[in-house]
Parts: structure tokens; C-alpha cells; sequence
């Protein structure tokens, strides 16, 4: 189990009080933190919390509790946060040497880091240690769900925005309130688990690309913001975003927020649950039922093409779930449809953003070569729904994306057929209850009137 801890300075401030010392209170900057280390008062800093255990520090006493409520039973990977300050990097070391020389062998220090410019001197600091934070939780450490967020020490602003992110990644929050009492081993400890909040991901696929700060999207914010002359969509883009909260609205800028949502996204491409995009997908599969075009419509279908033996492949993975990819190539089609005619047509789901199409282009490609190296199977056509939100997804700024991928099927024996579909909209956000109660109605996208808006 990886244990996230947040770590402040009370070891320092309870020696310090203890034993009328002044350790570290005059540190000019971090610069000086190896020799506040090679110091003799930190060999009597440590061997304090080592007397005291529990009643040492917050972040020896919750991470004591937190391994006596799992019974000895987990093996703790312990990773302790600590901001951009000599004491806060010094109480972090005080941590890491009480456990690697303790009789804790089932807690293991697996690093100390120090997150930059998380402090709050400043506004603008603030924010970019909150996007620090998170980059380093979600790129570096990667928990799972059952691992544990130990939020009892550090700055007390750091807690909504780790609570929020540990009730996306799924985490158990850890919390004691010690009161600096010295019992603080009988205060108790509090979990906080999975609350019933969720948030709407069609957003995130739909305004994803706008909160990078390289993408095509955000150079179109980076017009808007300085030029008051630009197109009104891009406008309802950057207000939207600002009222959300993602875009910060003072400046062009990403929210802590804004970073947490865009890279929990990013790094949940599938598997998400309650994805709307999943539900998007089964109102299309519903309304083609409904057409009455089709005598088959199915879900998530499975092939596979087999490297080894040319021209074989299926339907389901030669060599099970967990497939060998050196033998075989797998891949999902959103949606398998059977018209009269007994001709299969493959289908596709996708946002209409850059992002979106990119995928597609790079699905269909490998949708092609299959359809080539294998003769099993031989659909005749391949059907892309798009969805999008209305005034933020203008057609001609994906003129383009659309164009190549209507290039693919110049020299193949199957067509290309490219509808759309508008989600309606309630106070911003997308209304949801008419996306289930209404029928979608989907718009066709030809070369010809692609080409002539």
C-alpha cells in the first residue's frame, strides 16, 4: 500500500517548545538545509521523536495509527510531501530517520519530496505548487485505488484539493486532529471514503484540449484573451471555462483545478465508470436500433489478428483476455452493425475535437490494415458518430482532421460515412435528461458540403 503523506513542521515546533531550543527558526533558505542537517541538534531532534513516538509529531503519530489499523497486515511504501521550506524539508528527513532506524518493518520510506512553490506566500505560487502537487501524485507516484492520503500535517490549504483528488483516484483520506495535546495517540483516527459526488467527463473530453497549454485549442484562448475582436465561440469557450472554474479569471492561466481534471482525464483514457462518453455511446447503439436500418447492432465487439499465421483472426482473443501481443493484435470496434443486406459495417464513437479525431484517424488506419490482412472478416462500410457541444465545435476548424481521414478510403473497397450529433445544453452543462429522454438526431458529413462551408 503507497501512503502519501503530507508533512509540516510540528516535530520541530513540539522539540523546540520541549526543550526551549531554537532549531531552524533562523534559516535564511533551503540552501543551508545540509548543514541544518549535518547539524548535532538534529541527531536530538531525532532522538526526541523517537522517545516520544506518537506524541513526537503529526506525521509520525498518524502514520503509526494509520499502520496499527491495518494490524500489521500491509506493507506501508511511504512517500512524504513536503513544501519548498528548510523546516518543512528538515521535519521530512526527522520522519524518514525515524522509520529506516525503528523497530517499523513493515513501513518503508520510499521518498521524500519536495513539491515546488507550495507555499502561500503568494497567490500565484500557491496555485503552482497546487498543479506541482498533483503532477507529482498522478505522473510519479500513480496510487491505486485502496491506497491511502494522509492529509493530518502540512499547510491546511492543501486539503480540498487533496480530498477532491483522492475522491477521483478513489483513495482513503486519513486525518487526525492531535490539538498539539502530548496524548494525541487516544484522539481519534478519521476516514474519510467515497462520497456519492461524480463529475460530467463529456466536459473533460470536450474542453480537455483547451487546458493544454500547447494544443491548437489554447493558442485559440491565448488569441481570445488579448484580442477582444476574436470569433464569439472561442469567447463562450474561455467564459465557460472560467466559470467552471478551470481557467483562472483574472488571467490566461490553468486552476489547480483545472490541472487536477485535465490530467486525471488524460490518464483514464478507459475505464472510467460512470463516463458519460460510455453512456453517449449507448444512446447511439440505441437510436440505431431504433432506425430500423439494422437486423444487428451490437456492442463492443473484440478482434484479433493473429502475427504469426497471416490472414487469421477473430472475434474474440486467440489467446484469452490477458492476449499475448507478441502473437496477436487486439482491438475494440464500438459498434458492429448488420444491415438487411447481410453487410457488416463497423461504427465509431468519438468526441469532435482535435483530440478526438486524431484517435479516430489513428483507429481507422488500424481498422484498414486488419480489414486487409485478414479475410475473415470484410466490412463494407465504416460509420463515425461524432458528438459535440453546439457554438464550441465549428465543422470548418476541423476541415482538415476530416479531410485526411475521408483520404484513408481513396484506394480501399470501403466507404467512410461521418455524422454528428449536437448535445443540448441547460445553464451551460449539458443536459443529460434530454440526451436520454429525446431522440439524437444525427447530421451527415460529406466531402462535398464539408468542403463547400
Amino acid at each position: 500500500m503507497k501512503l502519501m503523506t503530507m508533512v509540516g513542521v510540528s516535530a520541530i515546533i513540539n522539540y523546540n517548545n520541549s526543550t526551549g531550543n531554537t532549531f531552524t527558526k533562523d534559516a535564511d533558505g533551503i540552501e543551508d538545509f545540509q548543514c541544518y542537517i549535518e547539524d548535532p541538534e538534529f541527531s536530538c531532534l531525532v532522538k526526541y521523536v523517537k522517545d516520544k513516538k506518537h506524541a513526537s509529531c503529526a506525521e509520525i503519530n498518524s502514520i503509526l495509527r494509520i499502520e496499527e489499523e491495518f494490524q500489521g497486515n500491509e506493507k506501508i511504501e511511504l512517500y512524504l510531501l513536503c513544501t519548498e521550506t528548510l523546516a518543512s524539508m528538515v521535519a521530512a528527513e526527522v520522519v524518514k530517520e525515524f522509520f529506516e532506524e525503528g523497530e517499523y518493518e513493515n513501513i518503508s520510506v520510499a521518498e521524500i519530496k519536495v513539491i515546488e512553490k507550495l507555499n502561500i506566500d503568494n497567490q500565484k505560487d500557491y496555485e503552482e505548487g497546487f498543479i506541482n502537487l498533483v503532477g507529482y501524485l498522478s505522473d510519479e507516484i500513480k496510487p491505486k485505488e485502496g491506497d491511502v492520503l494522509n492529509i493530518t500535517a502540512g499547510y491546511k490549504a492543501v486539503v480540498p484539493i487533496m480530498t477532491l483528488y483522492a475522491q477521483l483516484e478513489k483513495l482513503s483520506v486519513k486525518y487526525i486532529y492531535s490539538d498539539g495535546r502530548d496524548d494525541a495517540d487516544d484522539t481519534a483516527l478519521i476516514t474519510l471514503g467515497q462520497l456519492p459526488i461524480n463529475f460530467d467527463w463529456v466536459l473533460m473530453e470536450v474542453y480537455g484540449d483547451y487546458l493544454k497549454s500547447k494544443s491548437k485549442e489554447y493558442k485559440i484562448l491565448e488569441k481570445t484573451n488579448f484580442n477582444f475582436n476574436s470569433d464569439e465561440r472561442a469567447q463562450t469557450i474561455l467564459g465557460t471555462l472560467r466559470r467552471l472554474g478551470l481557467i483562472k479569471k483574472d488571467e490566461l492561466a490553468i486552476t489547480a483545478l483545472g490541472s487536477l481534471l485535465e490530467k486525471k482525464y488524460r490518464n483514464e483514457s478507459n475505464g472510467r465508470g460512470a463516463n458519460k462518453g460510455y453512456f453517449i455511446e449507448l444512446r447511439v447503439a440505441e437510436e440505431l436500433r431504433k432506425s430500423g436500418n439494422y437486423k444487428e447492432v451490437e456492442r463492443g465487439i473484440h478482434y484479433y489478428q493473429s502475427k504469426t499465421e497471416i490472414g487469421k483472426g477473430a472475434t474474440n482473443p486467440l489467446y484469452g483476455a490477458s492476449h499475448d501481443k507478441d502473437k496477436e493484435i487486439v482491438f475494440e470496434v464500438d459498434l458492429k452493425l448488420v444491415n438487411y443486406q447481410d453487410k457488416l459495417i463497423w461504427g465509431e464513437v468519438k468526441p469532435f475535437t482535435f483530440t478526438g479525431l486524431k484517435s479516430l484517424n489513428k483507429q481507422i488506419k488500424e481498422r484498414l490494415s486488419f480489414i486487409k490482412n485478414v479475410d475473415a472478416f470484410n466490412p463494407t462500410e465504416l460509420h463515425c458518430y461524432l458528438y459535440r457541444i453546439p457554438r464550441l465545435a465549428d465543422i470548418k476548424s476541423y476541415r482538415q482532421q476530416l479531410n485526411d481521414l475521408m483520404k484513408l478510403f481513396e484506394d480501399v473497397n470501403v466507404s467512410l460515412k461521418i455524422s454528428y450529433v449536437d448535445l443540448p445544453l441547460k445553464k451551460g452543462s449539458i443536459d443529460w435528461k434530454k440526451v436520454n429522454d429525446h431522440p439524437l438526431e444525427f447530421k451527415e458529413i460529406t466531402a462535398k458540403s464539408l468542403n463547400n462551408k
